[in-house]
């Protein structure tokens, strides 16, 4: 009789150890006697989705940090003459030219050394020098004429103000050359040689002051 329960006593010790450390039901394997296995999840190793971005947070689309796309100027499209009248005290220094090439257009920059002033740019049929009325020797397809009024490429001690070339000659889609043709009688003016005729566009600017004549290719 001590016997049988010590066995007993034994195998319900056995069970318990099992149903703690590992049985068959914990591992999800099938049960001896037709029982149905519990299958055990593994741990989750997914990890929490971010949050959105707003159009508030730093680097999202359309914040104050993000750059937005950088669009080109449009080309012009006028070829009208363009006379703008000013009478600044005392008169500019135009100092030089500069050309450059943008998508479209080609682009002439006059430098001033005083402050803005008049102008008058045009279509012409021939580039003359001021003065002497003596033919531009270049030829081209169509001649821009740029007059600035009042102004000077001279100091008034007599000194030459203007530092570019005379015959400024540029391998631009449309301008091929940028001829300076006269300081007289308080008008600077310049002649644009093109390969075509085209829309053309004036405008200032500031700091330093700046004549700018686009022509579109």
């Amino acid at each position: 009789m001590r016997s049988s329960r010590l066995a007993a006593g034994a195998a319900a010790l056995t069970l318990a150890l099992a149903a703690c450390t590992g049985s068959p039901q914990n591992r999800g394997e099938k049960l001896e006697g037709g029982g149905t296995p519990i299958p055990v999840p593994p741990p989750s190793t997914t990890a929490a989705p971010a949050p959105p971005s707003t159009p508030g947070s730093p680097g999202a689309p359309g914040s104050p940090g993000s750059p937005g796309p950088v669009r080109p100027e449009p080309a012009p499209t006028r070829t009208e003459r363009v006379v703008v009248r000013l009478t600044p005290e005392p008169a500019p220094l135009v100092t030089g030219v500069r050309v450059g090439r943008h998508t479209g257009f080609d682009r002439v920059v006059f430098n001033l050394d005083g402050p803005q002033t008049g102008h008058r740019v045009e279509y012409v049929s021939q580039l003359l020098q001021e003065g002497s009325g003596e033919p531009v020797p270049q030829r081209g397809g169509a001649y821009l004429r740029v007059a600035l009024s009042p102004a000077a490429a001279h100091s008034q001690d007599g000194n030459n103000a203007w530092t570019s070339p005379r015959v400024l000659t540029v391998s631009q889609p449309n301008l091929r050359f940028v001829v300076f043709t006269g300081d007289f009688e308080g008008t600077v003016s310049a002649g644009l040689v093109l390969t075509r005729r085209a829309p053309f566009r004036v405008s200032s600017l500031s700091n330093p002051n700046r004549l700018v004549v686009d022509v579109a290719h």
